[in-house]
């Protein structure tokens, strides 16, 4: 939208806020906006800047079809938020690492799988994620929420080592948890019989037990 302008207001969190935002969507078509800003900060801090928002606020209600006011109102106050921006606390980096999973073991073997679980681990902001290793080697990723995973595509009859550690939003990775785990042997068909070719032994003590006029 042309001539359109971003607002910061210093005291956000004001009780005056809601009336605000009302005046400025009743004189949207005088005053179009496409962004707003509601900042609070300390007293004392920051004069310069809240003073050239309120001057460029100031101008463009006094002017709201002067594009020149409108520019400058717009600039002032990019370079207001810009200040605001620059000497605002900064969060503190995260490099804390989420706790090692515990209690990892296997539930479930097939000739091709392995099923593990294990507990959660803790972390000083959110654990959002677990890593599942075969023999040091990335397998399966799941969710913070997530604690199973199945180990897919190994071979039969293989022990292997499963590794399990936590990560954080920041990159942080825990210790990781580990268990032995085998898959099954695969089973082999039962051979054929061999073919018998061995005749049985020729009956012995024929003999005639009883006759008549017609039988023997």
């Amino acid at each position: 939208m042309k001539g359109a302008i971003k607002i910061v207001t210093i005291g956000g969190g004001s009780s005056y806020t809601p009336e605000l935002m009302e005046g400025f969507i009743k004189r949207y078509e005088d005053l179009p906006i496409k962004e707003i800003w509601l900042v609070d900060i300390e007293d004392g801090k920051e004069k310069a800047a809240f003073e050239a928002a309120y001057a460029a606020a100031q101008k463009v209600l006094e002017n709201p079809t002067d594009q020149a006011a409108v520019d400058k109102a717009e600039k002032d106050l990019e370079d207001a938020r810009k200040a605001l921006l620059a000497t605002s606390p900064k969060p503190e980096e995260d490099k804390e690492a989420p706790t090692k999973p515990s209690d990892l073991k296997e539930t479930e073997t097939t000739t091709t799988t392995v099923k593990v679980e294990w507990k959660a681990s803790t972390d000083n902001v959110e654990v959002t994620g677990y890593n599942v290793y075969a023999d040091g080697k990335l397998a399966e990723t799941v969710k913070g929420d997530v604690l199973t995973a199945e180990l897919k595509d190994l071979k039969a009859g293989t022990e292997y080592t499963i590794e399990v550690e936590a990560f954080d939003a920041a990159g942080n990775k825990s210790e990781k948890a580990s268990v032995k785990a085998t898959t099954k042997e695969e089973q082999k068909p039962d051979p054929k019989p061999e073919e018998d070719k061995e005749a049985p032994t020729k009956p012995s003590d024929l003999k005639v037990t009883d006759k008549t006029d017609t039988t023997l």
